[in-house]
């Protein structure tokens, strides 16, 4: 693993999935991990999420992630060099490195944010890749003024992410966010029929999205949210049924 202390205000990591252990010391801090190489399912919070090259988690302080990978699964994290509760003493954005890390914090507690997902621009996802590949070289060779460089390729990322997310919202789309929303109707269709009982956060669980992008596409789809909807379809599979019982006793 390779480790690097910025002024004690941004530590980096570039390491394996295995060696994830080794970072416990920072489960306290805000940490974003960029999947370099590898694929699997990653836990977090007891969620699943499956992840690929270039997939991205932020995590924030006491959240622990978990990786099971097909093979080997390379990892790259930026971590807060100040813990939360050191944090709280220190005056809000004062350095650089604070304000990126308030834009982060930022990242997670938007809705758009996906736990896994890619970037959505290419160019992103390519430039992204080009730019973690020159931090690790720093970081292993160390040449003058290597903490400049690093530090500024750090808010480099970070802006690419912000973008990336703000260009979610912005131009795609809601029923690209998941092509796979006829699945998840399909899904919840399937269920009332069997009678079965279920919630909109195991189905969230269930194909790695969010409550509010399932409320999103439904509406794209079907015009109903998602409470809206089994209400209706409950109603209708109500009236079909009892449309059958009355067929059948005609029929007798």
């Amino acid at each position: 693993m390779e480790e690097l202390n910025i002024h004690k205000k941004c530590i980096l990591a570039s390491l394996e999935a295995n060696e994830l252990e080794s970072l416990c010391p920072y489960s306290d801090r805000l940490r974003v991990i960029v999947i370099l190489e590898g694929s699997g399912r990653a836990t977090l919070d007891n969620v699943p999420y499956s992840y690929e090259k270039d997939s991205i988690f932020i995590l924030r302080p006491q959240q622990n992630i978990s990786f099971k990978s097909f093979g080997k699964t390379k990892i790259f994290s930026i971590i807060s060099g100040l813990s939360q509760k050191t944090a709280l003493k220190e005056k809000p954005y004062v350095t650089t490195f604070s304000t990126m890390f308030g834009q982060v914090e930022s990242l997670v507690l938007n809705k758009s944010f996906v736990q896994g997902k890619v970037m959505e621009r290419s160019i992103d996802r390519e430039s992204a890749s080009q730019i973690i590949k020159l931090i690790t070289h720093e970081m292993q060779n160390r040449p003058d003024s290597y903490k400049e460089i690093i530090r500024n390729s750090v808010f480099t990322l970070i802006h690419m992410l912000d973008r990336n997310i703000q260009y979610v919202r912005k131009y795609i789309p809601v029923r690209q966010f998941h092509p796979e929303t006829d699945r998840i109707l399909e899904y919840i269709k399937r269920q009332l029929q069997l009678n079965n009982k279920f919630d909109i956060q195991e189905i969230a669980s269930s194909f790695n999205v969010s409550e509010e992008c399932i409320n999103e596409s439904l509406i794209a789809r079907t015009g109903f949210t998602f409470k809206k909807f089994i209400v209706k379809y409950r109603t209708d599979l109500f009236k079909s049924r009892l449309l059958k019982m009355d067929v059948e006793a005609w029929a007798v």
